[in-house]
Parts: structure tokens; C-alpha cells; sequence
């Protein structure tokens, strides 16, 4: 089951990954954002808030590979994936908040 849950997170974000490098992050976003809302669009700005996010499921993905094949081998794997995560998003929030607001 596990493994089966890895497997469909690791695809998600190889499509995301694929939308933010084709230039489809604006769809991308539309899928994760209610109709209510003001765009992500209209606090940051649009390019930097792709690579950014890019970036960020670049990291993710990494990570999730080296769970599916090293968590087995590696105990304390599991441990180090979830602070590099945090770290990552922390990272992330820091630079879209700090430095590319419009």
C-alpha cells in the first residue's frame, strides 16, 4: 500500500513539474484554487511564483524517490525526508512572501 501511495504522489508531481516547465502553471494553480478567490496571480508575481513553485515540487520529487527506493535500506531515511520537506516549504512560503510580492 505504501508503495502504491509513493508511486501516485511521485506521478502528481511529474505532471506539475511537467505543467510548470510547458508554461501551464497558471492551469496548474486554477486546479488548487477556488473560483471565490482573488489569482495567486494578483499578490505574486506570475514567473518567479512558477519557478519557485517548480523548484519546490523538483525537491518533493527527489524526495519521494529516494523514500520508494532507499527507505527500505535507510531507517532513518524517513526522518530526514520529512525535515528536508519542511525545510523546503518553509524555504518556499520565506521567498514568495519576503521578496516577490507585487
Amino acid at each position: 500500500m505504501t508503495r502504491a501511495f509513493d508511486i501516485i504522489i511521485i506521478a502528481v508531481l511529474v505532471i506539475a513539474i511537467v505543467m510548470l516547465i510547458t508554461g501551464n502553471g497558471e492551469q496548474l494553480m486554477g486546479f488548487f484554487s477556488s473560483n471565490k478567490s482573488e489569482s495567486i496571480y494578483d499578490v505574486y508575481e506570475k514567473e518567479p511564483f512558477n519557478k519557485a513553485c517548480l523548484l519546490f515540487c523538483i525537491v518533493m520529487l527527489i524526495n519521494e524517490l529516494a523514500l520508494l527506493f532507499l527507505g527500505p535500506m535507510i531507517p532513518g531515511l524517513g526522518l530526514v525526508t520529512v525535515g528536508v520537506t519542511v525545510a523546503a516549504f518553509v524555504g518556499f512560503i520565506l521567498y514568495t512572501r519576503k521578496y516577490r510580492k507585487k
